[in-house]
C-alpha cells in the first residue's frame, strides 16, 4: 500500500505556482498569437512537456512501456490526448476573439462542468460538504468575474 508523506508547505507552494501560471497564460498566449498562429503555440507547448516529461520519467526509471499495454488503453490514451490536444488549440484560438480576462473567466467554468460531469455522466457520489463547495465555487466565479458578466453574455459583438 503507498503511503505518501504529507508535505503542506510544498503542496501550498506548487499549487500557489500552479495558479499564477495560469493566471499570466492568457497574457502570454495572446502576445505569441500576434507572431504564431495557435496550432504551432500548441505544438511547442506540448513539445517541450513531452521532452521534460520524457527526460523526468528517464531519470528515474520509470518510462512506461506503451507496447504491453491492451489495445483499449491504447485507444483510450489516443483519445485522450486528441481531447487534450484539441482543448489546447481551441483555447488558444479564442484569443483571437475575446480578450485574456474573458478567457480566463470562461476556463475556470471547466472545473465547475468537471464536477458537474462526474455527478451525471458517471452517477458519482456527491456528498453534502461537496454541494457545499460547489456552491462557493460558483458564487466566487460570480463574485470574481461580475464585471465581465455582461461581456460574457454578448460574445457575438
Amino acid at each position: 500500500m503507498h503511503n505518501p508523506t504529507i508535505r503542506h508547505a510544498a503542496g501550498f507552494f506548487l499549487s500557489l505556482v500552479a495558479a499564477m501560471l495560469w493566471g499570466v497564460l492568457p497574457i502570454a498566449l495572446k502576445e505569441l498569437l500576434a507572431g504564431m498562429d495557435a496550432i504551432t503555440i500548441v505544438w511547442y507547448r506540448f513539445f517541450v512537456a513531452g521532452i521534460v516529461l520524457l527526460v523526468w520519467l528517464g531519470m528515474r526509471r520509470n518510462l512506461p512501456s506503451l507496447f504491453t499495454q491492451n489495445t483499449q488503453t491504447k485507444w483510450f490514451l489516443v483519445l485522450a490526448a486528441t481531447g487534450l490536444v484539441i482543448n489546447y488549440f481551441l483555447f488558444s484560438y479564442s484569443l483571437n476573439f475575446v480578450n485574456g480576462e474573458t478567457s480566463e473567466a470562461v476556463i475556470q467554468l471547466t472545473t465547475l462542468f468537471l464536477i458537474l460531469g462526474g455527478v451525471f455522466v458517471y452517477r458519482e457520489p456527491f456528498f453534502a460538504l461537496q454541494k457545499i463547495g460547489t456552491v462557493l465555487i460558483m458564487l466566487g466565479l460570480l463574485l470574481f468575474f461580475n464585471d465581465r458578466l455582461s461581456e460574457l453574455t454578448n460574445l457575438r459583438e
